[in-house]
């Protein structure tokens, strides 16, 4: 096994570790809240693969992708050390209540997913077939920016990043005035057409 390999089998190895941490530090009665992907065990599987079965690389291509892996990780780790700092650190989306606008996420919607999303990204290219977990990975945390988006919102932030683009579209944003319970203003609205 080169060097290459073992540095880049080690950062995968520190990101899932770190990843099952954060997961066990969430409280119990937010643990049905997190968004997985779906199916989970084709996303492990082809994740997991290029641990066991690795293509060989020339040496330019195996260094690229453990530089992407090591930048990624950085990215990683320092967004997840600046929420924690701010108190602001969860697994759920709506467990967060001080946005960041600083660091890591002056430049950068969610650098978290971006750190894995790019870490696996390197991981991928030691063995194409993981990129089936990688997109997998990708359409989970599309899901869970939604759903962040959407509760930076009712925090009254609106937050964009140069990756952005790629997390979707936002929620649409409510009218000040609606009603709390859009059921019940339809329900008057029609009562109102029949009386006039």
């Amino acid at each position: 096994m080169s060097i290459i390999d073992l540095l880049s089998r080690l950062l995968f190895v520190a990101l899932v570790i770190n990843e099952l941490i954060a997961v066990r530090s969430t409280p119990k009665e937010q643990h049905d809240n997190i968004i997985m992907p779906k199916p989970i065990w084709l996303t492990a599987i082809t994740l997991l693969l290029p641990f066991v079965f690795r293509l060989e690389l020339p040496t330019w291509l195996g260094l690229t992708a453990l530089g992407i892996q090591a930048f990624a990780f950085a990215i990683h780790l320092l967004s997840q050390a600046q929420l924690i700092r701010a108190k602001s650190f969860a697994v759920v989306t709506d467990a967060g209540t001080n946005v960041q606008t600083k660091g890591m996420y002056r430049y950068l919607e969610n650098p978290i997913y971006v750190g894995i999303m790019l870490n696996m990204f390197g991981w991928s290219i030691f063995m194409p077939i993981a990129f089936i977990g990688w997109v997998l990975l990708g359409i989970a945390f599309r899901k869970d920016v939604y759903q962040e988006r959407q509760h930076l919102m009712k925090l009254g932030a609106v937050h964009s990043g140069l990756d952005s683009p790629f997390w979707g579209e936002r929620p649409a944003i409510p009218a000040p005035t609606a009603p709390a319970v859009q059921g019940e203003w339809l329900m008057e609205a029609e009562e109102r057409e029949k009386v006039k």
